[in-house]
């Protein structure tokens, strides 16, 4: 076909496009002359109508903001600092000292974390998260699980102060393989106890943190290595395994009464991990 023709079917093509009220968003292509080339609908202009909707919108935007910035600041104040380096408050310290708790830099951190963890609605995602992980563990055999509420810790490598918002503790041995079950289905097991919290959260909370769960990969990677994950599972990646395990949670889930006794274990352990914190309680749980 020729170029003549090509360029004619083109202009065609976008008066039809043009006369059914599509716009390219596209840059306009200019003719010799500086006008607009033939055929290329022009962008409508916005009315003044528009332009005031659009004002008000971001108006409200920047209210918004603003309101949620100063709620922040006076949560952040009315923060009981702590006084002992111990594991006796609200946020476990005992891997502090002293004087690191007078650090304005620590007291800006915890002051952020305990604001945080103080919304009902992220103690409730907290707690299934961690309840799925504790029952995903018993499946396993694992002897000896334990759970414990937040923690604040120093990171020389980040040269800041950081933690965690509650974790599940389970020690992984094949000692604890319960009788008869193939090791293939553990350790599928203990991969979909690793992934439960993530997708607990998603499916029973609908949480969209879908990236969070990172300590768990973590977690995951260092029990492939002990195992020798390459040798048992050649030309299987542990990405797709991983997403395996995901989907098997998410199937395992769907059952309401697997649901149920998430969050009978998550009423349980939300008092241990949350009953401290103090500060007013304005927000409402959504699972």
């Amino acid at each position: 076909m020729g170029q003549a023709k090509i360029r004619k079917l083109a202009r065609l093509k976008a008066g039809e496009l043009a006369a059914k009220g599509v716009v390219s968003t596209a840059k306009v292509p200019k003719g010799p002359a500086g006008e607009p080339a033939q055929g290329v609908a022009l962008p409508k202009a916005i009315s003044p109508e528009q332009m005031e909707s659009m004002r008000k919108m971001a108006a409200a935007s920047a209210a918004a903001s603003v309101a949620a910035m100063k709620k922040q600041r006076r949560l952040e104040a009315a923060v009981p600092l702590p006084t002992v380096n111990d594991d006796s408050g609200p946020i476990r310290l005992s891997k502090l000292s002293l004087d690191q708790l007078k650090e304005p830099l620590f007291i800006k951190r915890y002051r952020e974390f305990y604001v945080g963890l103080s919304e009902p609605a992220a103690q409730r995602e907290i707690s299934v998260h961690e309840a799925a992980h504790h029952l995903g563990f018993k499946l396993t055999g694992a002897k000896n699980i334990t759970y414990e509420k937040a923690e604040l810790f120093y990171d020389e490598k980040l040269k800041d102060y950081v933690g965690h918002a509650g974790k599940v503790n389970a020690p992984i041995s094949t000692t604890d393989i319960p009788e008869g079950m193939p090791l293939a289905e553990w350790m599928m097991l203990v991969t979909m106890a690793l992934a439960a919290g993530t997708v607990a959260a998603e499916a029973i909370c609908g949480s969209a943190k879908l990236g969070s769960g990172d300590g768990d990969l973590f977690v995951f990677n260092n029990f492939c290595d002990a195992l020798g994950f390459e040798k048992l599972y050649p030309g299987v990646t542990r990405a797709s395994y991983w997403a395996n395990a995901q989907e098997n949670m998410r199937i395992t889930l769907m059952n309401p009464v697997n649901q149920a006794a998430t969050l009978q274990v998550a009423d349980e352990m939300q008092p241990e991990m949350f009953g401290l914190f103090s500060l007013p309680k304005d927000s409402t749980t959504h699972c």
